[in-house]
C-alpha cells in the first residue's frame, strides 16, 4: 500500500512539483516512523517497506514519466494514441 500511495501521487498531473513535495514530506516522516496506511509497524518493518517501495518506485519511472505525459496531453486535449 506504501509505494501505490506514492506512485498515485506520482502520477497525478494536477499537483504541482512543491505540492507534491510537500504531501511527500508528511508521508515520508510518517512511513518511517511506522505509522503508514497499512497501521502500525516497528520502525525497522517501517525502513524495510519504504526501502523496498523506493526501489520499485524508482524502477516505475519510466512509466510514471509516460502516464504523466498521456494525462497532460488528455487534459490538453491532444491525441497521443499510436
Amino acid at each position: 500500500m506504501m509505494r501505490n500511495k506514492y506512485y498515485f501521487l506520482l502520477t497525478d498531473i494536477g499537483l504541482k512539483a512543491p505540492d507534491m513535495l510537500a504531501i511527500i514530506c508528511g508521508w515520508v516522516r510518517r512511513d518511517l516512523a511506522g505509522d503508514g496506511v497499512g497501521g502500525r509497524s516497528s520502525i525497522g518493518q517501517a525502513w524495510l517497506e519504504f526501502a523496498r517501495s523506493v526501489v520499485w518506485l524508482l524502477a516505475q519511472l519510466p512509466r510514471v514519466t509516460r502516464r504523466r505525459r498521456a494525462d497532460a496531453a488528455l487534459q490538453a486535449g491532444i491525441d497521443v494514441r499510436p
